[in-house]
């Protein structure tokens, strides 16, 4: 008899609208008020519940989670609804977890100076990145412009001598006279970071002398009607120094498209489009836009010192992106 008053006891402690967390109960007591004559005043039965629903009061609701293996919790345990990719059968909360944002912090990230990567200072040569809380985004690193324009650090290409080269000194200018016998002229690559010293000799060049030293040459016969290179444009290789050979343009006249050139690059070739002939690249390419190089002809290129220009009849230029030969011209030795 006093199991059956702790039964009733425990059947009057819940309601039959109360929730639980586990999502469903298998059954509740509850006091049996039929007229079953079988049953007598009193007696209980087990019947099945309904369906528990998530609300305000499910323990966890509102507490921080996350759905990664980050120690951040961004996310908010919320109640399920139907459809939620989420929520399994039975389960009754799930975490509501957007991850961090660019800057590896919980919350919106705040690009009202700029977006992250952007350039941007009063020179131009920051780089939007993130504040020291990883809530914002920041300029960092702007500083003054190198003397070419551009905001990366100086390099040199050329005839000189070592003590003349100072990426700091502010008195070189583009333009200026440069190499030791002071033939050449700074000028500036079309990537604003070159700085090429255009014509410059050694007086220990193969020739001994302060002036041209010319080894070959080819006069460019032009293709696609001068779309990209155009008539009168002429290829040097030159001795520079007791040991650099260089190969340049003198001049280069460019055509309507020259611009807009993807993957092009100068070689000294057996025959005129042969790939299967011996053939030497040159480096630097005079266009790669994959790796953000402008077509530019304002360059040496850069002839290996193995390289004997007897094994080679002609010099050519070639664009990968459009598989064509855009201008070559007939190897002349010592001209």
């Amino acid at each position: 008899m006093v199991f059956v008053l702790l039964l009733i006891y425990l059947g009057g402690c819940m309601g039959p609208n109360e929730r639980s967390s586990a999502g469903t109960v298998d059954s509740i007591f509850h006091e049996d008020e039929s007229e079953d004559p079988n049953n007598t005043p009193g007696d209980t039965d087990i019947v099945e519940s309904e369906t528990f629903e998530c609300n305000s009061l499910t323990p966890g609701i509102g507490a921080a989670c996350s759905n990664s293996d980050s120690a951040l919790s961004c996310g908010v345990v919320r109640c399920c609804y139907e459809g939620n990719p989420l929520c399994a059968a039975g389960v009754l909360t799930f975490c509501d977890d957007p991850g961090s944002n660019l800057c590896g912090t919980c919350g919106d990230l705040d690009t009202t100076t700029g977006e992250l990567g952007a350039s941007c200072g009063a020179f131009g040569c920051g780089v939007m990145g993130c504040n020291e809380e990883g809530s914002a985004t920041a300029c960092i690193g702007d500083h003054e412009p190198n003397l070419c324009g551009g905001c990366d650090a100086l390099s040199f290409e050329g005839s000189f001598e070592a003590n003349e080269i100072d990426a700091n000194n502010l008195e070189l200018e583009a333009g200026d006279a440069c190499s030791e016998c002071m033939t050449g002229t700074w000028t500036c690559a079309a990537d604003l970071h070159t700085l090429t010293c255009m014509g410059g000799q050694s007086s220990d060049n193969v020739c001994g002398i302060c002036g041209p030293c010319v080894l070959a040459e080819a006069n460019l016969e032009i293709y696609f009607d001068g779309a990209y290179i155009q008539n009168g444009t002429r290829i040097i290789v030159e001795s520079i120094d007791a040991t650099r050979r260089m190969i340049r343009f003198d001049p280069f006249i460019p055509g309507p498209g020259f611009a807009g050139l993807a993957r092009t690059q100068i070689a000294l070739v057996e025959e005129i489009g042969q790939f299967n002939r011996p053939r030497i690249p040159l480096s630097p390419m005079l266009s790669n836009t994959v790796s953000n190089v402008s077509p530019d002809a304002d360059r040496l290129f850069i002839l290996p010192e193995t390289t004997d220009l007897s094994n080679f009849n002609f010099i050519e230029i070639y664009d990968a992106f459009l598989d064509r030969v855009l201008a070559a011209g007939a190897l002349e030795l010592n001209p």
